[in-house]
């Protein structure tokens, strides 16, 4: 199952988004609430906390927040983010359903990025740790949460001349907050997405916005850089820094930018283990909306 959340990309007073549940095996959705605030959108991070979907909303530039969604009574709750901005969320391994981490910003300048544990109960944060001030390209996808090695990475962008030219990796340690790095990637392309997967080895995306390609590269961070290898053309990840989940080393991701409702959208799966991509629905076929 994939939770979606699908809108009209009309705003107004008295609009409305869905939160969908789709079922991968056979296209097929319901919709798990028709509540959510039509002003606000959901394209930042999200996670299924047992039966509690988390995830970042905005109404940028002017506000932005949490909500959490029942999945099975469909209950919409907005929560207070302490004015954290969440990019990645992930389910807290050592908590319960109503908690998660997460690594988010505050607009200071240059802003400062934080990874700060959520009591959705309580709707309080606790800080783990902060990262050094960095440059940042705008993408939600540069964090990967590596659960197995307590570790948080980061790939945050290289800016010159006000655009992302290469990357950087800091990794925050998850027990102590402490953070090491930055480690450069090599060669000069920005670094867009990244996903854990090994102890020193992870998956991730480059982007060439000159001839608008993104790749998707297997990176090896045990070195003084981070080396870049076997990078192959990968279409379905043209998601302009959106974070999408990552299932059974299985990662789904939508195609963006949608230009209107019902525009065609392609659902890929990429298998982590072999980098092998697949279209599996064209979702303007079985949904009335694109999804964000």
């Amino acid at each position: 199952m994939l939770y979606m959340v699908n809108n009209s990309q009309e705003v107004g007073p008295g609009r409305s988004s869905k939160l969908l549940e789709y079922d991968t095996s056979t296209s097929k959705y319901r919709v798990v609430t028709d509540k959510l605030r039509g002003l606000d959108d959901s394209v930042s991070g999200s996670c299924l906390c047992g039966d509690n979907f988390y995830a970042t909303i905005t109404d940028a530039p002017i506000s932005f927040g949490l909500v959490k969604v029942n999945i099975r009574t469909g209950k919409v709750d907005y929560l207070d983010c302490k004015n954290f901005l969440f990019h990645q969320i992930q389910c807290d391994p050592n908590g319960d359903n109503n908690t998660f981490i997460g690594a988010a910003s505050q607009f200071t300048s240059p802003p400062t990025f934080s990874v700060q544990r959520y009591d959705a109960t309580s709707q309080t944060t606790k800080a783990i740790g902060q990262f050094p001030h960095v440059e940042w390209a705008g993408w939600d996808s540069i964090f990967s949460f590596d659960f197995d090695n307590n570790a948080l990475l980061a790939a945050f962008a290289t800016i010159e001349s006000g655009l992302p030219k290469g990357a950087k990796l800091y990794e925050m340690d998850l027990k102590t907050g402490s953070v090491s790095g930055p480690k450069a990637f090599d060669g000069n392309k920005p670094v867009q997405a990244i996903f854990a997967s090994g102890k020193d080895q992870f998956i991730g995306s480059t982007v060439d916005a000159d001839n608008n390609v993104v790749q998707l590269c297997q990176f090896d961070k045990s070195g003084s850089s981070v080396a870049v290898t076997n990078c192959n053309d990968a279409p379905g990840l043209h998601t302009f820094g959106l974070p999408y989940p990552v299932c059974n080393n299985k990662l789904y991701t939508l195609t963006q930018p949608v230009p209107h409702p019902g525009a065609p959208q392609g659902l890929y799966v990429t298998d982590l283990s072999d980098l092998s991509m697949n279209k599996i629905a064209e979702v303007e076929n079985v949904i009335p909306y694109a999804v964000s």
